[in-house]
This record gives C-alpha cells, sequence and structure tokens, in this order.
C-alpha cells in the first residue's frame, strides 16, 4: 500500500508520514465488507452510529440565514463553540444521554442507544449487533470511555 503524499504539507511528499494503524474489530469487519449486508448497512447509516456514540453536544448559535438563498448549505457560526457535557446522572425523568449512556444503566446500555437513536431520526433502524460490537469495542479500545466506566 502506498502511503499519501500530501502537497501542501510535509515538503511535498519528502517527508514520510507513517500508514494508519488498522481500526479494532468489529470497526474493520464493518468497514472491509465481510458482512456486505452489515457493512452496507453501517456505510448508510455511519453518521447515525457516529452520533450515537457521542459523550457531549455541540453549543453554537448557528446563522441560518445566510442559508435563505441558493446554492450550498453554509454552516455559519456567531461567538464561540463548545462541547455540552450536561450531568453525569440523568434527571428521574429523562433517559440518559450523550456521557451518561456510559456510566448510568449500562446493562441497557445497548437498548438505551438503540430507543434514542429510533426517537431521534425516525428514518434510522439501528442493528442491535452493530450497536453492542460497537459498545464492546469503546470498552475495550478507548481509554475515554474505560475512564467513564469507572466513574
Amino acid at each position: 500500500m502506498a502511503l499519501p503524499v500530501y502537497n501542501k504539507c510535509c515538503k511535498g511528499g519528502s517527508i514520510l508520514l507513517p500508514p494508519y494503524k488498522p481500526p479494532p474489530e468489529p470497526l474493520l469487519n464493518l468497514l472491509t465488507g465481510e458482512d456486505h449486508v452489515l457493512s452496507r448497512h453501517f456505510y448508510n447509516n455511519i453518521r447515525h452510529y457516529n452520533a450515537m456514540f457521542a459523550m457531549t453536544s455541540m453549543g453554537v448559535n448557528v446563522i441560518e440565514s445566510i442559508n435563505e438563498g441558493q446554492g450550498p448549505y453554509v454552516f455559519k457560526i456567531n461567538g464561540q463553540m463548545c462541547h455540552r457535557i450536561g450531568s453525569l446522572i440523568p434527571p428521574s425523568d429523562k433517559r440518559p444521554e450523550y456521557c451518561q449512556l456510559y456510566i448510568f444503566d449500562t446493562d441497557n446500555e445497548v437498548r438505551n442507544r438503540m430507543e434514542i437513536a429510533s426517537s431521534n431520526e425516525r428514518s434510522f433502524k439501528p442493528n442491535e449487533a452493530i450497536v453492542a460490537s460497537l459498545v464492546s469495542m469503546f470498552d475495550t479500545h478507548n481509554p475515554i470511555v474505560q475512564i467513564f466506566r469507572t466513574a
């Protein structure tokens, strides 16, 4: 496999960057297409799966008036952007979300993630096997998740 050449940095390829490490299982299988049905579903919904495992939400004042005309969507913000983390324990009348999912009611984490994803995006139906395997992958390979699990 050839190393990538970056023309705007790295002196036009004279500085060699090491190749990326392959992603851990099951992500590698989902990305390489060994199970064609699951891989196709994952690729078609990759942004939804990414959002399912977000630890924070984005706080920003988006200027939507810039998109009132024709042309491609423009994401313009006013002021500062921040990450909202909120409480680590959800209020008693709300289900857990974001980082709360990593430490609260972990016995039902897969079900909780699937319910939130299904209720937020009606057209997205998460695959339980994919969600469970990604939870396991994060538990094994993500040091931030491991820290949250011990909170």
